[in-house]
């Protein structure tokens, strides 16, 4: 895998163009995620097709507001690195 910059200091683990517009939204602050244009559902990781119907999907922002569903620290890295599951309502 290849590793890019999102922020200074702040590694991507992995940078393709299924990703880049969440990784463009990261450095402006913003939380990006896909969404179906058939059945609605939203899904993680983004891809252009809907995992469940199998439809055109879009990025849309969300609200920047969620609930932590589960959060990890990985004291391995340095500096060490948070990583959390969060439910992100949608604007």
């Amino acid at each position: 895998m290849t590793a890019t910059q999102a922020t200074p200091g702040t590694r991507v683990p992995y940078n393709d163009l299924a990703n880049q517009a969440f990784w463009a939204g990261i450095r402006r602050a913003e939380l990006l995620v896909r969404r179906c244009r058939h059945c609605g559902s939203l899904h993680w990781y983004p891809r252009p097709l809907c995992p469940y119907c199998m439809g055109e999907t879009v990025w849309e922002r969300a609200r920047g507001d969620g609930e932590i569903y589960s959060l990890a620290i990985d004291r391995t890295a340095a500096p060490a690195r948070a990583v959390a599951h969060v439910h992100a309502e949608l604007t």
